[in-house]
Order: structure tokens, then sequence, then C-alpha cells
């Protein structure tokens, strides 16, 4: 019959039945029982286990740590995420760690997009797109749509803008449709409104009321300041167009690269002009020059142009150009000092102003750098709309106070926002993308080369056409791209400088990256069930398996679109490839100008075939393209700043988001004048580190609050632990808070110090599941009490640190009355008493001292305390610079029979013992005479702690009463101390239990100790109510005569005395017993010692020390020849570890012979870089030992800068002093020249070339020798004066060989 086991007894089973060796140990009915048990186990399973194939229900919490998969489209994955084509929520749906929430679709419950009720969140189709159903959409800011389709009418409260916008003849940008308020005839505002464009293309008829034509250097007293020269005509054989010279009087103001611009009246429309009333055409002037000056007032001048455009359809040079066009120049292409004109504009809107033009055509977005005067035609980007009359300027330098009109007062004095609120924002988004993460080379258009004609973008070729045509700079040098010409025309390419940063502009044309240098996409496995389905064997196929998957793939072109265009990009020339999807061949979409940058994205999965294209069909520049396997969100780097102010408070905040590194900031300083406070604060979340924190100052006009705080997470986002701190004042007190959470443990941890005017209080806590522990210093004008205690609850903590204040309190009471009494003698004359207090959880160590009105020590007292251990001593300063000092302990131990007794020693003038000995007897009538007096006394001090101990007992039963509430634990002690300037008290106890909470045992011990007093007891009751205890007291009075002696009393079982009861001052002792003596001399005899401790001495005269062994055997020896040799017989070791120096013990030595064999783990090791050098005096295998940090000196020879290398540690090299180096490891990153130093004849060392890619020089007796990275040899030295000729150079004796290179890079 098979027995009936768990998972872990049949794993046992069938283990031991595989790793059986003995020969026919395995028997069937062995085998058998153990199948038959797992069959068994697998029958009864299902009650405890869920079931695979059949509906079942968890009784408790499943984690899935790698995540689940529901059927074949819905998945969650380890991190939590859904995966899903779309999802019905009912009560179910996630969280992510910043409160997002995750899911593919979200509908109210009535939603229907056929009948338009209700809202709705769902993707749109495959392409990853989504679309929002709604009846209203209400925001109450800024509003973004990429685009915007309108199927009803449309209504705007306000006015329309293009995002940039400025109003006028010239320099005007954009579009706009707005407002402007006149007064009527009737004295009411009417409103009036202004449509303005660049061109208005009117297909039917077109009513007006009143039509002006505006033209350049036209329209009266409006005037742009520039070069002009009216036209003669044009000549289409030789390319020029003539000048008219106003009868020689003008010369031709035109110079190469110079943008001409022409508008101006074209008549009225009609079938000659095609109906256009305003010509205007635009041309790049190649070439110029003047007419003969013999042409007198028939002079011509002339220039040559290229790039002829014009907003007229199909309209050439000979079409328009005619005599009297005005010829104006607006801009150059390669002259920075012939870009800018001036405008002054009094009739017309916005006016009257003066503009600042310069790069009207080369930087139209940008060309308006100044405007004085009506600026409500400007719309900024960053401002809005401006009003009134002003001053625009990029850049402002004043000399002198500018006023404020509404009040008077300079800025310097104040600054007004008269709105509700002020509020601004800027943010800044970057990516950080390597070409390791882009699957393009270069797509971010950062490598290039450059010589001397040429600039080439690595990675890239113009994607040319028919029309393609040549384009060169302002040198007349070609623009090339990986060695392929830019286009000319209306097609360009250029790298620029944008936003600090240099990046692509295509114009009209585009760019193409060769499939070879772009990185393939590659698979990955997903997990795939069994189909169920039966095999031949009637068996189902559950078993699961994998199948390769093509990763997804992100495509983004991050543009600015200086106009409106096609942008087309994707894989084009794409092949079919069997079994592989291509999601991304080239695809073409409207891209509109914006005026800010715009990321236009794909994503899919690609097949490996065809070229890489981006073309755009108008202006633009490209900061980046990418293709990643991630989206390009998660390379982002956003940084923003904003300020946000009312009448009651100012904002200033900060973002950071980093995805990259996984970190978000977040930042801001808060001034509320409502609430009167200022909040500072900075939070940081570590994604990739699992790590939060974050820091906080309030302060308000009476606390100051500051706090840091940090959370450490799981790969679940749990928090595991955290970590606090904080700073609280006020003007009564500060208090300081450090504090730690262990959540898997259950623990918490703080420390605490508060401070007020009149008291310190400083406490140590920690509390778990089991027990609380508390540790707390409070010193107060007069005294200071300490407590460190340890118990199952906080509850029941503090009700065992009330019990011993009890306690000790009625101990201290008799004790210190005694102490008044026997130290009244010597206390009178004292000007100043301290006591001094080292406390930790076993026990603590104490001092009191007094002084006289010079701060001499007069007398001092000190103990030793813990639960087990009692120790004490005083001492007094005799006038004449006498010591008197009296030394106790006392302890409990076991004997050889495992009885518990008490233990004591004592060392003083006069010693007093309730039970002793012979010796101590002798001791005592050896003693001084007023030893009588002092025992006396000490009678009296013996009753007194006797009743002492009394109420110490009953400390005892209430401490045990306390803890009945912890019957679990082990034991509790406490100890509790309270000191003041004269005097020291203390009590330390310890209840010991058993599993069952009955009491085993109850040990503690006291004391009382004031400068020349000092009183201990330790106390022991076992199970069976027996009780062992020790008294001890030792003070310091003075005896009839007046000398100030030393007085001890002593009371215990078992008692020793050492040290002073054989030899004290002013007296003798001897002894005479027949295996010991101690006569008068100080002269000892014994028979034969043993001395188990250190022995001390002046010298002594030794043949031989012997070794024995623990059964007394001699093993080795040492013999003192009269030769002055020492012989050494056994083996001698040198070894162990300094913890204090953090290495191994050494051994110097001048000379060593070594006759047989030697041997090393470890060779000196010196690292060299460069110009310093490290010298590993340790252990260079230990990661702690970083070396002894060295500078080489330096030196020249023949022009060459040379460094010494020392192969022997100078005085000056700390711990390296002395020490001699066997290996040199040099790792330099460029080429350096050694010269090696400090060697003794014969002098042998290894030198290594750390760095196998680097060379470097070193000099031998040849001269400079090179060592190629990765080489390694050996060096010896040999003494000049050995050799012939002599050497003298910086190499002098320094041979090599054995030299081999070892190449592991």
């Amino acid at each position: 019959m098979a027995e009936k086991f768990d998972i872990n007894n049949l794993r046992e089973a069938f283990e031991a039945i595989r790793d059986e060796r003995i020969k026919h140990a395995n028997t069937a009915t062995r085998i058998g029982n153990a199948f038959l048990s797992l069959l068994d186990y697998a029958a009864n399973a299902d009650e405890d286990k869920l079931s695979a194939i059949h509906d079942d229900t968890a009784r408790g919490l499943i984690t899935f740590l790698k995540g689940i998969k529901i059927g074949k489209a819905f998945s969650f994955d380890r991190s939590g995420n859904i995966h899903a084509h779309s999802l019905a929520l009912e009560n179910n749906f996630r969280f992510d760690a910043d409160g997002n929430i995750i899911a593919h679709s979200i509908a109210s419950e009535n939603a229907n997009t056929d009948e338009g009720k209700g809202f709705i969140i769902v993707r749109k189709d495959e392409t990853g797109k989504y679309k929002l159903c709604i009846d209203e959409l209400l925001a109450w800011g800024l509003a973004t749509v990429k685009q915007l389709h309108v199927k009803g009418d449309s209504t705007f409260d306000g006015n329309l803008f293009s995002k940039q916008f400025v109003s006028d003849f010239l320099t005007g940008k954009g579009w706009g449709i707005y407002n402007k308020p006149i007064t009527n005839a009737g004295g009411m505002q009417e409103n009036k409104w202004t449509g303005e464009f660049d061109n208005v293309i009117v297909r039917g008829s077109l009513r007006v009321y009143e039509m002006i034509i505006s033209q350049l250097l036209g329209e009266n007293d409006n005037r742009v300041f520039t070069g002009m020269m009216e036209v003669d005509h044009y000549d289409k054989e030789s390319g020029k167009v003539y000048l008219d010279t106003q009868d020689g009087k003008l010369y031709n103001p035109f110079r190469r690269d110079d943008i001409i611009m022409v508008q101006q009246f074209n008549g009225m429309p009609n079938s000659s002009n095609d109906y256009y009333v305003v010509k205007n055409y635009e041309l790049l002037v190649t070439d110029a020059g003047c007419g003969s000056l013999e042409d007198g007032n028939k002079r011509l001048d002339w220039v040559k142009f290229a790039n002829f455009t014009s907003s007229i359809t199909g309209a050439t040079p000979e079409d328009l150009i005619r005599k009297k066009d005005t010829f104006v120049r607006v801009d150059n292409l390669s002259d920075p000092d012939r870009k800018g004109i001036m405008q002054i504009i009094t009739v017309g809107t916005a006016s009257p102003h003066m503009d600042v033009v310069y790069g009207l055509k080369t930087d139209p977005e940008g060309a308006l750098k100044g405007r004085l005067g009506n600026l409500e035609g400007i719309v900024h980007p960053w401002f809005g709309r401006l009003q009134g009359f002003g001053e625009y300027l990029n850049n402002l330098y004043a000399v002198g106070d500018l006023i404020l009109r509404r009040t008077g007062e300079s800025v310097d004095t104040k600054f007004q926002v008269l709105e509700n609120m002020f509020s601004s924002r800027f943010a800044k988004t970057s990516y950080e993308l390597t070409n390791g993460k882009n699957y393009l080379e270069n797509g971010q258009f950062l490598e290039q080369v450059t010589d001397a004609d040429n600039t080439i973008i690595n990675g890239w070729e113009i994607d040319a056409d028919e029309e393609t045509m040549l384009w060169v700079d302002a040198n007349g040098m070609p623009f090339l791209v990986n060695s392929t010409l830019t286009t000319s025309g209306n097609k360009k390419v250029t790298l620029e400088q944008n936003d600090g940063r240099q990046m692509l502009r295509i114009q009209n044309c585009g760019l193409r990256q060769k499939n070879a240098i772009i990185k393939q996409p590659g698979t990955h496995k997903e997990y795939v069930r069994g189909s169920g389905e039966k095999n031949d064997a009637g068996l189902s196929q559950t078993e699961a398996s994998t199948i390769d998957v093509q990763d997804k793939l992100y495509v983004n072109v991050r543009l600015y679109a200086k106009t409106a265009g096609q942008l087309t990009y994707g894989f084009e020339g794409c092949k079919a490839v069997e079994d592989k999807l291509n999601e991304l061949e080239v695809k073409t979409e409207d891209i509109a100008y914006s005026g800010e940058w715009q990321t236009v994205r794909m994503e899919g999965k690609w097949n490996g075939t065809g070229d890489f294209i981006i073309r755009y069909s108008g202006d633009c520049n490209i900061a980046l393209v990418t293709i990643t396997d991630e989206p390009l969100s998660e390379f982002s780097k956003t940084v923003s700043t904003q300020i946000v102010q009312t009448a009651e408070n100012i904002k200033l905040l900060g973002e950071n988001i980093n995805k990259v590194n996984g970190k978000t900031t977040k930042l801001g300083f808060e001034l509320d004048a409502e609430k009167g406070e200022i909040r500072q604060y900075v939070d940081k979340t570590d994604k990739k580190n699992r790590e939060d924190t974050s820091s906080l100052i309030l302060q308000t006009s009476s606390s100051i609050t500051s706090s840091v705080d940090k959370k450490l997470k799981d790969q679940y986002d749990t928090v595991t632990s955290e970590y606090s701190s904080s700073i609280s004042q006020t003007a009564e007190g500060i208090r300081l808070w450090v504090g730690s959470q262990d959540y898997a443990n259950n623990t918490t941890v703080s420390s605490s110090i508060e401070q007020l005017s009149g008291r310190i209080t400083s406490t140590v806590e920690m509390v778990n599941a089991n027990t609380s522990s508390i540790t707390q210093i409070q010193q107060d004008i007069e005294s200071i009490t300490l407590t460190v205690g340890k118990a199952a609850t906080q509850e029941q903590l503090q009700a065992n640190v009330d019990t011993l204040n009890k306690s000790i309190s009625s101990n201290l009471a008799s004790a210190k009355s005694y102490a008044d009494g026997v130290g009244s003698g010597i206390r009178s004359d004292y000007s100043s008493t301290i006591t001094t207090v080292k406390q930790n959880s076993y026990g603590w160590s104490i001092a009191a001292g007094g002084f006289d009105a010079k701060g001499k020590l007069k007398s001092s007292a000190g103990a030793v305390l813990t639960t087990e251990f009692a120790g004490l001593f005083a001492t007094a300063f005799t006038n004449k610079g006498g010591v008197v000092k009296s030394e106790i302990s006392s302890f409990i131990t076991k004997d050889a029979a495992g009885n518990m007794i008490s233990n004591a020693k004592i060392s003083a003038d006069n010693i007093v013992l309730s039970s002793g000995g012979s010796a101590v007897e002798k001791a005592i009538a050896n003693a001084k005479n007023a030893g009588d007096t002092a025992q006396r006394t000490a009678s009296n001090a013996a009753q007194a702690a006797s009743n002492a101990q009394s109420t110490a007992n009953t400390a005892v039963n209430n401490a045990k009463a306390a803890n009945d509430a912890a019957a679990a634990a082990k034991s509790y002690a406490a100890t509790e101390i309270q000191a003041t300037n004269k005097s020291i008290s203390a009590l330390a106890g310890k209840v010991s239990f058993d599993s069952s909470g009955n009491i085993t045992n109850i040990s503690k011990s006291g004391l009382v100790t004031e400068s020349n007093y000092a009183s201990i007891f330790s106390y022991y009751r076992s199970v069976t109510g027996a009780v062992v205890q020790s008294e001890i007291k030792t003070f310091i009075n003075r005896d009839e005569v007046g000398n100030i002696v030393s007085n001890a009393t002593i009371q215990a079982d078992k008692i020793n005395l050492t040290g002073h009861c054989m030899n004290f001052s002013g007296g003798q002792i001897t002894i005479t017993t027949p295996n010991f003596k101690l006569d008068s001399t100080g002269s000892i005899w014994c028979q034969n010692g043993t001395f188990s401790g250190t022995v001390t001495g002046v010298n002594g005269s030794f043949k031989t020390l012997n070794c024995v062994d623990s059964n007394g055997n001699v093993v080795g020896n040492i013999q003192f020849g009269s030769d002055g040799r020492m012989w050494f017989s056994g083996d001698i070791y040198h070894q162990g570890y300094d913890s204090a120096k953090k290495r191994g013990y050494r051994f110097y030595a001048a000379d060593i012979w070594c006759r047989g064999m030697f041997g090393h783990r470890q060779k000196t090791m010196a690292l060299v870089f460069g110009t310093h050098m490290r010298i590993y005096t340790k252990d260079a295998d230990n990661t702690e030992d970083t070396g002894v940090y060295i500078a080489l000196e330096s030196g020249m020879v023949s022009g060459r800068r040379y460094y010494k290398i020392p192969l022997y540690g100078f005085a000056s090299y700390g711990d390296a002093s002395g020490m001699a180096i066997d290996m040199v490891v040099i790792n330099c990153s460029s080429d350096f020249y050694y010269v090696f130093e400090g060697m003794g004849n014969g002098k042998e060392w290894r030198v290594i070339n750390g760095n196998d890619k680097q060379t470097i020089h070193f000099a031998d007796i040849g001269g400079w020798h090179e060592l190629k990275g990765g080489e390694s040899l050996s060096c010896a030295y040999v003494n000049p004066k050995f050799l012939n000729p002599k050497p003298t150079s910086l190499g002098a004796g320094v041979f090599w060989s054995g030299e081999y290179d070892l190449n592991w890079s």
C-alpha cells in the first residue's frame, strides 16, 4: 500500500531512487510505491489546487509574477498593463503608478456612435489611433489639435490669428481676422473687423467699398529705408536688368546675394494683367555692375539675377519686369551687413510704427527685431497679442530711469502687474537617443565631416529628381551631403543652428538613407498554449511552445514647418519577404504651418527591405528622424518652469521629466500671503531605481518645518521601506526627528532630539510586531535622567519604566542618607562637582568628581554596571599630591558543581568583610589604625544596604507583575539612571521567562556614587526561590588624626583580594607558607609557577624557553647560545590581520638568507597611471585597499619630460614607507616616459603594460625602450660600477628580458 505523501515527500522519494548507488536497491516495490503515492497525490490534489481544465475558485490571493494571458487577444503583462484590442470596463480597470487609467476604450453606459449618444474613447483602427465621441467639449484653457474638421457652422467670440502674427505691409507675417472698434459719428462704440493675409484669391466677384493699393516706396508717407532703384528695361538675352540712374545721379546700390523684392500697382484688373491689380516678384542678385561713366546722364547700371519667383501663376521675368518697377533690397544671403532694413509706417493698420527688420527672407519668422509705436499688430507666441503704444525689442540696454505711468515710480522700485493673475510657463522637450537605439544612422544630423570645400552629412544622400540643380554657398562652393551635391533654386538641404543645436533644413526636396547602413529589425518570442488536440496515442497536445514574432518599430520625424507642405517618409522600394509583414512603407501626410515643433509618427512591422526616405514639399527644420523599437516618448527629456501670481499668492514651479533614466522631478516655491506661509518643495520619482524622494520646507511667522522623505519600492511598485527626517523650529524650542520603516519586517526605528530653553530630551525607539525598545536621555538644569528599556509592547515598556523608577527611588533614599554621613569629613571644601555617564543597552559606566576653587581634582568615584557585573572605584588626592584609592567589583558566576555563587574583589586601605579567610584577616590586621573606625562605619553601611536591598526586592516583584502581559517573551531588561552635578544613581534589572511565560530567574544590580563615595550590589533569585546576593561599598574619609583613608565594605559568599592587599603604601605584607614565601624585602620564592596572563619584567636570563602542548609535552623551544645566536626548534608563524590598519602583520628584516624553499601568495605591486602611482600596501586583491597615492617626480632630458617610478617606499610615503615594489603595472591613456629609481644591486621586478592599446617607454641601459600595449617583461638592476664601460644614462644598470605581447582586447 502506498503511503500518503505531500509534494515534498514525493520529491524526496523520487530523488532517493534517482541518486541510489547500491545495486538492486531500487526494487520494483520501492519504485511502484513511489508512483502509487504520486497517483494518490494527484487524485486528491483538487482540494488545494486550481484546476487547469475545469471551472474552479481560488480561496486566496493569486500572484502572477510574469503576467497572465487570456485567450489570444487579451493579456496582462508582468508590469500590470492590459493588452487588448478593446476593453469593456465593468468593475475592473487599472491605475498605473502615476494614477493614470490604462485601457483601450472607455464608454458611457448609453454610448452609441450611430445615434450620437453618450461618450466613448475607442481605438479607431489597427494603426493605434483613437477617437473621442462626445456631445460637447469645453476647455477652460488652451486646446491644441493637429487637424480640425468642422462639419457644421463655426463661431468665434474673439479674434482669430495664426500662431505668429505681425500686422504690417512689408514685415507682416501670419494671418489674422480681428476686431478694431471705432467711435462713430454718433459717439457710439462700433466694432470694425479686419482681415489680413498674404494673398487672397477670389474666383467670383469682389466687392469693396474702398480699395487702397500698397506698394513699396508708395502710399505717400510710408517709407522703407534700404537700397532702391527703378528699372529701365530687361534684356533677356544678356540676362541683365538695366537700372535707371536718374540722369547719371544714382549709382547701383545692389551687390551679389542681395534679395530684391518688387510690389507695386499693376493697373486696374483686365485681361492684359491677368486681372492682378498688384504685381509682385522676388529675385536673387547674382552679379551687379555700373555702366560706363562715359555715357554721362545716359548711363545705365545693371544686375543679373536667379531664383525669380512670384505669386502670379505662370509669371516669367520677361512678363513682369517692366520699366519703372522699383527694385528694393530686403535681405542678403551671405553678407550679414546687408540683411537689415528700416520701415516707417504712418498710414494703415496698427500705424504709426517704426520697424527694425533683419533677415526678412532668410529668417522670415524672426526678422522683426524691434517695433516702436503702435504694437497692436503683433501677436507674440509668449506674450500673446500686444496692445497700445510702446516698444518691442529683442534686447534692451537702458541708461537712466524707467518710470511707470500709473504710479510715477521707477522700475527699480516697483514692478506691478495690473491683472488678477500673472502666469507664464516655459517648457522644452529634447530627446536623448544614441545611434545604438536608433535604427537609422545619424538620425539627429549631428555627425558631419567638414573640409576646406564641403560639408558632408554622415549616412544620408540627396533624394534627387530631374529638376534638381546645383546649390552653392556664399563663396561659390558647393554643398555636399555624403559627397552628393545639394539642390538649388526652390530645392535645398542645409545644416543650421536652431534653438542652440544643429539641425537639418529641407526646402522642397529630401534625403535618402541606404538600406545597407540601417539596422535590421529583430524578432521576439511569444508564448503559445498547446492546441488541446489529440495525437495518434490519444493524448492531448497540452505542451506550451513559443513562436518568433516580428518586433514593432516606431518611426518619428520631429519637425518645425516654416511653411505648410507634404511630408513623405518611410521605406521606399521594399520587396516582399515570406512570413514577414511590412507596415512601414512610404506614406505622405499634409503638414500645416503651426509655428511650433511637431512630431509625425507611424508604427508597425518592417520586413527589412527598402531605403528610408524623407521629403518635404515646403520649407521645414528637422531635429531628428528615428526608428526605434520603443516609442519616442521613452527617450524624451522635458523641462519646464512656470510662474503663477495672484493677489493672494505667487508660485514658482518647475518640472523635469526624464524618461531615459526614469526620473521625474517636481519642485516649487509658493508664497501665500493669505495663509501667511512660504512653502518650498522638491519631489523626485526614480522608476529605474524604484526610489521616491522628496523634501519640504514650510515657514510661517511662528515656525519653520523642514522634512526629507525617501521611499524604496520593489518590482511591483510596492513600498518596502521608507526613510524620513524633519526639523521643527518655533520660538520655544527645536525638534529633530529621523525615522525609518521596514514594511517587510514590520519594524519602525526613530530617533529624536527635542530642545527647550530648560530641557533637552534625546530619544531612540524601535517598534516591531514583537517588541518595543527605547533609550532616552533627559537633561534638565540640575539633573540628567537616562532610560533604556525593552518590552513586548510600547504600553508595557512604559509600565516597566515606571516600576523601576519607584524601585530606584526607594533604594537611593536610604543609600544616599548613609553616604551623606560617611563623606561629610571631606566634602566641605568642594567648589565644583561634576558627573559623567556612558550608557548602552547592556550596561553603562559613570564617573563623579569634586574640584577645589582652583579647578584641581580633589576626589573622584566611578562605576561600571551590567545586569551580571558591577564594579566601582573611589579616589582622593591629598594637599601634598598623594593619592588614596579603593577599587571593588562584584559579579555572579557558577562554581564547578554548577551552583550559583556570588563573587567580589576589593582593594583598599581598610577592608571590612562579612565573610573571608585567613588572608583577609591578616590583611585587616596589618591595615592602619584608622581601619577600626572605618570598619565600624562600614557596619552601618551594611545595614543601610540591607534596607536598600529589601526595597529592591519589592521593586522586582513589581517588575514581574508588569511583565505578565509579555509572558511569551524570553526576557525583559531595562536600566534607569538619575544624575545631578553631585551624584549619579542607577539600577539595572533583567527578568527571564521560559516558553510558558513563567519566571525562571531575576537578576539586578544597582549603585549610588558621589565624588568620594560609591555603593553597589548584585542580586540573583532562581526559579526555586533561592537568593544569592553581594554588596560592596567603597568611600573616602578621614581618620581620627585627619588623614585621608580609603575604605571598603564587602559581603559575599566568596571574596578574592587582588592588587592593593598585596602591595599597599605605608606598610608591608609578608607571607610564609610551605609552598610560597614573600619576605619584607619583596622577594618571592615558590617551587613552580604558571602564568595564564602576561609576565612583565625589566630583564631576565634564559638558556631555553620551551613550547609545550596541552598535555605539557615539549614540542619546540628557543635556545640562546653564548655566541649571541638564537636557535628555534619548531615552526615559526608570523601571520594574522591588523583590523585597525586593515592589513596583515608585517615582518621587517635587514637581510634574510633562505637555504630552503621560498614562496609567496602575492607580490608587492604599484599601479602607475600618467603622472601618479598607487602603491598597494595591504592587499591588492581586496577592494578596500585603494593604495597609497603618490605624485611622481619629473625631469627633463633632451627636451623630453620623464617621470620617476620609485621601487622603494621613501620616508614620506606614509604606509608605503620602506616597502620594496616587485611588480609595476602601467595603465596610461597616452604615451609617457618613465625612469625607475630606488633599486639596489641585484633588484628584480616585473613590468606590465596594462593598457592593451597604448604604448609607453621606460629607460633601460640602452636608452628608451618601447613597451607596447599588453606586453610584459622582467627587469634586473646591476650597479653600474660592475659594468664596463660604466653607463651613465638615465637607465644605467637596468636590464630586461622575456618580453612578450599578450593581446586581450
